[in-house]
């Protein structure tokens, strides 16, 4: 581990005490642990995303720790400040940052010939990756009611017939 997470997991482990203290005496620390109040995995994967950049918001923190305890939705937000104090998120884009001959707006002349930018008023289909291994259309699966093969299957099934 490089020195800022070895500073951040001893950091770390003594927010959790102090929190742990806070939410549930210090009678039941005593007896249970912190571990009741977070888990020692719950830990480990909070060092290895901070890490790894992946802790930036309140959203990701909560999408990558997976910490569903009822009383960590209070704490979540001090969690990612303590994250923030150790590893800081990149400052954002200004125009003065961008320098005098970048533009502060994307432009499709940045993007390469075969790249457009994407028409921002549509919003993308989540299915559009995806090709029917039955008919060979785009857009939908073979188990997909819109494949024009379905219905053929569907009868074949029912009444044992080949259809052409």
């Amino acid at each position: 581990m490089s020195d800022e997470a070895v500073a951040f997991h001893t950091g770390l482990l003594q927010w959790r005490s102090v929190q742990a203290v806070r939410e549930l005496s210090e009678d039941v620390v005593d007896k249970y642990g912190v571990n009741t109040f977070m888990t020692d995995v719950i830990v480990l994967r909070v060092i290895a995303c901070t890490t790894m950049g992946k802790l930036k918001t309140l959203v990701l923190l909560e999408r990558e720790i997976g910490w569903d305890i009822d009383w960590a939705a209070c704490y979540k937000s001090n969690l990612l400040k303590l994250v923030h104090n150790y590893f800081p998120p990149p400052a954002p884009l200004t125009e003065a940052s961008l320098g005098p001959n970048l533009p502060s707006e994307p432009s499709s002349s940045l993007l390469p010939p075969t790249l457009t930018q994407p028409d921002l008023a549509q919003p993308l289909s989540k299915h559009q990756g995806l090709h029917c291994s039955w008919c060979g259309g785009s857009g939908h699966m073979k188990t997909n009611q819109k494949c024009p093969m379905y219905q053929q299957e569907r009868f074949m099934e029912s009444t044992g017939k080949a259809v052409l």
